[in-house]
This record gives structure tokens, sequence and C-alpha cells, in this order.
């Protein structure tokens, strides 16, 4: 009998993957999912999008103490509404972090597909 894999995929070249979501045994249940994860991955490239634009304009990376933290943050909520910075201690000092950060963009999901497969169901 023949399935339908939702596979995740992601990465580039020696560092790329592929995993299996789950199989299903009608193609159209398994192309509605597939466009809901779809979906949910553009939704978070948008995400990534403004976090990397508020980065840029914001540049909480230059901030070196905690008075000028206070008045950034006060400030960055005009900007975004979703930013949630903190006062961050690192090795060789503080940094200002946002909680909202994506993360690393280059091992999230690039996309996701259907293969076929061939299911063994066992009576």
């Amino acid at each position: 009998m023949k399935g339908w894999a939702l596979v995740e995929y992601g990465g580039e070249w020696e560092d790329s993957w592929e995993r299996i979501i789950k199989v299903y045994l009608k193609k159209e249940k398994a192309e509605q999912v597939m466009q809901i994860t779809k979906n949910r991955i553009d939704e978070r490239e948008e995400e990534y999008a403004k976090c990397m634009r508020c980065e840029m304009d914001l540049k909480p990376y230059l901030i070196e103490n905690y008075e000028d933290f206070v008045q950034f943050k006060e400030k960055s909520l005009e900007r975004c509404p979703r930013a949630k910075f903190v006062w961050r201690l690192r090795s060789d000092g503080h940094e200002a972090v946002c909680k909202n950060e994506i993360g690393d963009y280059y091992y999230d999901i690039s996309g996701c597909l259907l293969r076929e497969v061939k299911v063994d169901i066992e009576q």
C-alpha cells in the first residue's frame, strides 16, 4: 500500500537535513496538513525578518551599561510591541537580549514536501 510522508527539510550542503513528520494514507489529508505547515513556516520567516530589522535598527549590541539599557528598553517597545529585552550576563559583561529572538535561522525548517512511500500494514 502506498502512503504520503510529510517531510520537513532545512540547512544547506553538508549541513542539510530531512525528517519525516508523519505518514498519511490519503493524499488529500497529507496535502492539507502540508499547506498548514507551509503557512507556519512562512509566518516564522516573517517573524525572523522583523527580528532582524529590529536588531539592525535598534542595535542592542551597542548598549554598555544598565542605565542605557533601561532607556533602550522603553524605546524598543515603541518600535516593536513584541520586544522583551532583558539584561543578560555574559562571560565578559552584560548584553541586551530579546526573548523573542528567533534563534539560529540557518538550522530552522526551510520547507516541507510530500514524498510517496510504501506503507506496510499488518492485519
